[in-house]
């Protein structure tokens, strides 16, 4: 369907302009200028900055055009975090592969989503920082991202590998409830290092290399409880 653009005003005679139709390409390409500016807006000012009025204000579009392609603006930040964690995915999918033991892919993955984290902080900012209270519309959600659950699907698998290899049996609850510890603890690192900007322990490469350790040994000897 072709858009038309509705920003309809007179000319210098008084004349009314008809409204200006945009292809398919030139639909595209706006839609991905909204997400690029909107991004930015997210990155520099926060979550509660990323208005529909300071997108299409960035832009030079009207608010109509705004919703003829997102239906809000927690819709358009759902399209911002797919790009980030599409690009982690991207990361942690190559991660310890080539035929090595569960352990060192384990490890692998927990360091390449510490790398991508602290190499772009921006991004753990906006995936995990706290959001406004008392916002019209309700918070960002993970699960309303589909490539999140493909992490989750991806880190669970890597835990639940590790488990048999160390010859134990784990149920599917418990799983979850390491991959939830796994992921408290790497954020809990994060939080210090990117948000807090401070670390529990001066030499922060013994800090990281503690925190993988710990998180291997977690799966290899579990001692969560599935109910």
């Amino acid at each position: 369907m072709t858009h038309i653009e509705d920003n309809i005003t007179p000319n210098d005679t008084g004349e009314i302009k008809r409204p200006r139709r945009r292809s398919p390409e030139s639909q595209a390409l706006l839609r991905e200028e909204m997400i690029t500016k909107a991004k930015a807006i997210f990155l520099a000012k926060g979550y509660d900055a990323v208005s529909v009025r300071a997108v299409t204000q960035a832009c030079g579009i009207s608010t109509m055009s705004f919703y003829s392609y997102f239906d809000s603006k927690r819709d358009l930040a759902q399209h911002i975090l797919a790009d980030f964690f599409e690009a982690l995915f991207a990361e942690l999918e190559t991660a310890g592969t080539d035929g090595q033991p569960p352990e060192a892919v384990l490890e692998a993955h927990v360091r390449t989503c510490l790398d991508h984290c602290e190499r772009t902080p921006d991004f753990y900012r906006m995936a995990f920082g706290p959001q406004g209270e008392g916002q019209a519309e309700p918070p960002l959600r993970f699960d309303d991202v589909p490539v999140y659950e493909r992490l989750v699907a991806l880190g669970r698998e890597r835990l639940a590998a590790c488990v048999r290899a160390a010859g134990r049996e784990l149920a599917e609850c418990g799983v979850e409830l390491l991959h939830d510890l796994m992921l408290a603890k790497t954020l809990g690192y994060l939080c210090l290092a990117i948000v807090a900007n401070r670390r529990a322990h001066s030499d922060v490469s013994e800090l990281r290399g503690a925190l993988v350790r710990d998180i291997v040994q977690m799966a290899r000897s579990p001692v969560v409880v599935a109910a």
